[in-house]
């Protein structure tokens, strides 16, 4: 399909209580497909134009354009107002006052409990893994404007996406916020009085308002419909006269801002004050007729306009489309006037069409880097707005920052995408950041204001504030106390204080408890909701657009990024993204859902496998999640539908998820569910309905599902429920978390109750989490960083122990405890008992055991505190299992894969079967790993485990043949072979053998140095092309092994295996054990992939 005209797309705008959205269109003969043509409608149902384009996804997985930018953002802008039937329906005025209202009636009624909740971060973002003293890093918060008093530099406004305003005092290096205690939109335009910094406005959805006392109050002072202003100007000669450029047109004020007449009805884009003369101002705007910018002059203090198009921009192309302006003034030369243009002066210019400079205040115009618009060259005529020199997608208006120097005339600053500079007048322009940029003069991408005062230069961008005073040749990030970060993940730790998240615009962000208060570190990555830290030791956590992560103890300390492959389903969109759930009683043990399945780990995520799949339709997305703690074979699960209207399905199960059954819904619009589950009876849980309507939103079952009481009250009128979080240790404490504010009910109460004293007038909640050791809840929220407070009643101790495996084939293997319990750690004890352990009882929160026997043992955790004592006994929560007797020679047979997996975190090469007939004829088969191809230089990248008992062995030499020929084009590509033993389970290992390169080389018919090099991929061609190698293990007879063989690619050639076999003397059989078991634990592995094997019948001979 095609678009036949979007000329005024530009115009429009979307108004919402977080974020402003533009309409940004594609070229005017873009072939579109059909959901993003209802997208661009009118009134679109929301959740057509979602499975439409969920559909459109899985055949262009990974399309970047204008279209799927802007849905990003438009999908996210009406989340929060989608009614029951999929459309945008946002509250009015009065709804609001009544909402509240009924708040405060609550409140005073008694039934609000007093929280005190406080902000938390992130406070900073820094740079991860660059040494002892790490630079704050730009990616923190979405700022959409910035103002600097002129009378008094120090003092400096911002405004965020989120819809707050901060303040600071110090010329950028603290900000305070100081809008909490009102409900505003994002502010797209600020202006500091030019004498007195206390007199501030701010432009805000369809509103302006104006503080008279330096943020301390905001007084609504206008509103209009689709109003978004754009620039707000008070004359610095005449403070009554004030100014607004607005989406709804031209506003002027004579009495301060206090009453305003509207001049213009036009979409106003920018205005300027000549910088010599204050009765002279300019004014770029909408011509609706012509379909282009237009520039005008007013000599009047902007009373009236006069048109000035002496030289300014011209198109009658069909393919024209007015995209937005903006202008730059200098104090260096005041009749000098820059203006960036933004859209098509034809079809294809993709989002720019140049930047106009006026030497005469306006009068004529030229164009210092002609054409309008395309064609484009990278050096001489770059498209300046799109992410590429010549092209790609552009975000129009949206990312527009455009001033000039008051030093240099010839100085301009342009941000779109990319940050670029002149210093010429506009004749030429280097790109300074951005995508273009570097991490050693890092521009965080996508620029929204720039603002020039004196040598003071301040770029805001999607991840903060840079500061700059000497034309940007140096600059720095300028955000500490902008506490904006817009959570679309969130994840806590358990015994150590940690937070996670991935977060809107900025990538992925952590904090550890030995950091600096709220000085978080930016992981990298994109725009991911994700986030999750694993409960046990370590610091681990997981990312779905990064891996593995974990985190240092230091914060300058090295972070370590490791292989981790599956993930949930994430959404941007809350109740729309499955969960990461443990299992309560192992750290290495967890679940996850992701499409139509359930999977499962044992190992700490090295592998997953299916648990259940429920029925075969792919996209009928396994949703929320819950685990029993008191009984964990209980678990439900929350399924989707795959077409967006319909219900899902309630599924139970009592086994451990073998078999799951289908509950029935309470009343509601089950599009989407959320589930919480108690943490002492596996049939209690609750069930909430995003898309419900007032009286049926929240529902509790005390029979697993059977049957379902409505706790649903008119106190939750209009509320639309995010998140729900059970409070462990209490009488059915519920939290809900939803698009405004904080709730909380337990079953003392008969109303639900505001939980949110010290939290921002309006706060849309991510995901909830508890951190019971310090009794504090925590929000992940969207647009305003991460809050805490106490809980609203007091958690009973709930005791849970739990361990980093739950099953050794190694007697004598040292086993890690750590308290999972629901307790606050204040004055708390812990006593453990473990029954055939050593030592077999302790007062450590996470102690080690060693059982060097086989067999299963039971432990138990008595946890203590002021609140109460509760004991937990885990029946065969550890099992010994007796190592394999070595009867016959050893075999992992590479013919079937009956008896070993190959476990490959990272998803890339690992050792493969390969079928080879020039030493035997009659065809071996061989495993192999293919260097040739892979560039993961100097990763031991592959393991091939063999687990040895040499407890009742004599004289034991391990064999085994390998076949490989280094790589050689003038340069050597090396890799080599370790064979590796541990007799400690796996804690550390002693190198048997290590080759490479040359000496490890086995061609007869090589190239290069000695001949021992092959340029093409080898394969061993003959019986001499393969070497046996014989390794003496007799200095660990008596003791259990396991022999690892590891392939280090670096980039060169194929490495070969076969034959590997244990050649010894049996002393005695007896009591052997047939089971056996191999496993890596835990995970993160170093970028390590592995083979484990199971051998049900005694080791034979490995033979191809």
């Amino acid at each position: 399909m095609k678009i036949l005209s979007f000329a005024l797309l530009f115009l429009l705008s979307l108004q919402v209580s977080g974020q402003q959205l533009y309409k940004v269109a594609p070229t005017a003969d873009e072939v579109l497909p059909a959901w993003a043509v209802k997208m661009y409608g009118d009134h679109p149902n929301v959740w057509q134009v979602d499975d439409e384009y969920r559909i459109w996804r899985q055949t262009h997985p990974d399309a970047k354009t204008t279209y799927t930018q802007y849905y990003k953002k438009w999908r996210r802008a009406v989340e929060p107002f989608i009614n029951t039937q999929g459309f945008e329906e946002r509250p009015t005025p009065a709804s609001i006052e009544e909402f509240n209202s009924r708040i405060e009636k609550l409140k005073i009624s008694g039934a609000s409990r007093g929280s005190t909740w406080s902000n938390i971060g992130p406070v900073e973002t820094f740079n991860t893994n660059t040494g002892p003293s790490p630079l704050a890093k730009s990616e923190q918060a979405n700022i959409y404007c910035i103002d600097q008093s002129l009378s008094h530099p120090d003092i400096v406004y911002c405004g965020t996406e989120g819809g707050e305003i901060f303040k600071s005092n110090d010329k950028g290096l603290n900000w305070t916020c100081v809008s909490r205690t009102y409900e505003i939109g994002a502010p797209g335009a600020l202006e500091v009085h030019p004498t007195n910094p206390d007199i501030v406005f701010a432009g805000e959805n369809n509103n302006i308002r104006r503080s008279t006392d330096g943020g301390a109050t905001w007084e609504l002072v206008l509103t209009d419909q689709e109003m978004w202003t754009n620039d707000i100007l008070i004359n610095p000669a005449n403070d009554l006269i004030v100014l607004a450029a607005t989406q709804h047109g031209l506003y002027r004020s004579e009495d301060g801002g206090t009453t305003w007449i509207r001049l213009l009805n036009e979409p106003c884009y920018d205005l300027e004050w000549k910088p010599n003369d204050p009765s002279v101002a300019f004014l770029v705007r909408n011509d609706p007729a012509a379909g282009i910018c237009r520039f005008y002059k007013s000599t009047d203090a902007g009373l009236n306009w006069e048109l000035k198009d002496n030289g300014w921009f011209f198109s009658d192309s069909e393919g024209r489309n007015d995209g937005g302006a903006r202008l730059a003034v200098t104090k260096a030369d005041p009749n000098r006037i820059y203006a960036v243009l933004i859209g098509e002066a034809k079809t294809d210019d993709s989002g720019f069409i140049g930047i106009w400079r006026s030497d005469d205040a306006g009068e004529s115009w030229t164009l210092p880097n002609p054409p309008a618009g395309g064609p484009w060259d990278e050096v001489t005529h770059p498209n300046m707005a799109t992410i590429g020199r010549t092209g790609g997608y552009h975000q129009g208006f949206y990312n527009l920052g455009f001033d000039a120097s008051d030093v240099d005339p010839d100085f301009v600053m342009a941000g779109f995408l990319n940050l670029w500079v002149s210093i010429d007048g506009a004749q030429t322009f280097s790109c300074d950041g951005g995508y273009c940029g570097n991490n050693f003069n890092y521009v965080h991408p996508d620029c929204q204001e720039i603002e020039i005062n004196g040598t003071d230069i301040w770029m805001t961008s999607d991840g903060g504030i840079e500061y700059s005073n000497d034309h940007f040749v140096t600059h720095y990030a300028v955000n500490r106390g902008i506490t904006s970060s817009d959570y679309w993940g969130f994840g806590t730790g358990w015994n150590e204080d940690i937070l996670v998240g991935g977060r809107y615009h900025n990538g992925n962000s952590a904090w550890h408890e030995n950091w600096m208060p709220g000085e978080q570190l930016g992981l990298g990555g994109g725009e991911a909701p994700t986030g999750y830290v694993n409960p046990g030791e370590g610091r681990l956590t997981y990312y779905s657009d990064l891996g593995g992560v974990q985190l240092p103890e230091s914060q300058n300390g090295y972070a370590r990024y490791f292989p981790f492959s599956k993930f949930p389903v994430e959404s941007y969109y809350d109740a729309e993204s499955g969960e990461m759930e443990w299992d309560p009683r192992s750290w290495n043990t967890f679940y996850l859902t992701n499409q139509n399945k359930i999977w499962k780990t044992t190992d700490g995520g090295s592998s997953f496998f299916v648990l259940h799949e429920f029925d075969t339709i792919v996209n009928a997305n396994a949703m929320s999640f819950e685990i029993s703690r008191s009984n964990p074979d209980v678990m439900y699960l929350f399924q989707r539908d795959d077409y967006s209207w319909d219900p899902g399905r309630l599924w139970k199960t009592i086994d451990g998820g073998e078999n799951w059954t289908e509950l029935s819904f309470p009343p509601g619009y089950a599009r989407r569910g959320l589930l919480a589950c108690s943490a002492e009876d596996e049939n209690r849980i609750w069930f909430a309905f995003p898309d419900s309507g007032d009286g049926e939103k929240i529902y509790t079952s005390y029979d697993g599902g059977e049957n379902w009481v409505n706790l649903t009250t008119a106190a939750l009128n209009g509320e639309h429920i995010t998140y729900i979080l059970h409070q462990g240790g209490t009488d059915g404490g519920l939290y809900l978390g939803t698009y405004r504010s904080i709730w909380f009910k337990d079953d003392n109460m008969a109303e639900w109750m505001p939980y949110n004293d010290g939290l921002p007038k309006s706060i849309a909640t991510c995901i909830l989490r508890p951190f019971y050791r310090d009794n504090k809840l925590r929000i992940g929220a969207y647009g305003k960083g991460i809050w805490e407070a106490p809980f609203a009643v007091t958690s009973r101790p709930v005791a849970q122990p739990m361990v980093h495996k739950r099953e050794t084939a190694c007697p004598g293997d040292t086993i890690r405890f750590d308290d999972y319990s629901m307790l606050d750690h204040t004055d708390a004890t812990w006593s453990w008992q473990f029954p055939g352990g050593t030592p077999s009882t302790s007062n450590l929160r996470n102690p080690r055991v060693v059982y060097n026997a086989s067999g299963k043992y039971d432990v138990t955790l008595t946890v203590q505190n002021p609140n109460g004592t509760s004991t937990k006994t885990v029946e065969d929560m550890i099992e010994v299992l007796m190592p394999v007797i070595n009867e016959v020679p050893p075999l992992i047979d590479f013919t079937t894969t009956d008896h070993f997996t190959i476990v490959n975190p990272d998803n890339d090469i690992t050792w493969e079967p390969v079928s080879l007939d020039r030493c035997n004829p009659d065809g071996d088969v061989a495993y192999y790993v293919n260097n040739y191809d892979y560039s993961g230089y100097g990763i031991d990248d592959i393991l091939l485990p063999v687990n040895l008992d040499l407890t009742q062995v004599v004289d034991p030499e391990l064999h085994f043949n390998v076949a490989y020929a280094p790589y050689y084009d003038g340069n050597a590509f090396i890799d080599s072979l370790k064979v590796l033993l541990s007799n400690n389970c796996g804690t550390s290992n002693i190198t048997l053998f290590k080759s490479g390169g040359e000496e490890l080389s086995t061609t007869s018919s090589g190239e290069g140095p000695n001949n021992l090099y092959e340029s093409e991929r080898f394969s061993p061609q003959n019986c001499e092309e393969w070497r046996p190698v014989t390794l003496d293990l007799s200095a660990y007879v008596g003791q259990y092994v396991t022999i690892r063989f590891v392939n280090q690619s670096g980039y060169g050639n194929n490495m070969y295996l076969d034959n590997i076999w244990l050649e010894t003397t049996l002393v005695s059989t007896e009591g052997a054990d047939q089971k056996m078991a191999i496993s890596l634990q835990p995970n993160p592995t170093s970028g390590q992939t592995i083979i484990t094997g199971q051998n049900d019948s005694g080791w034979k001979r490995l033979k191809g």
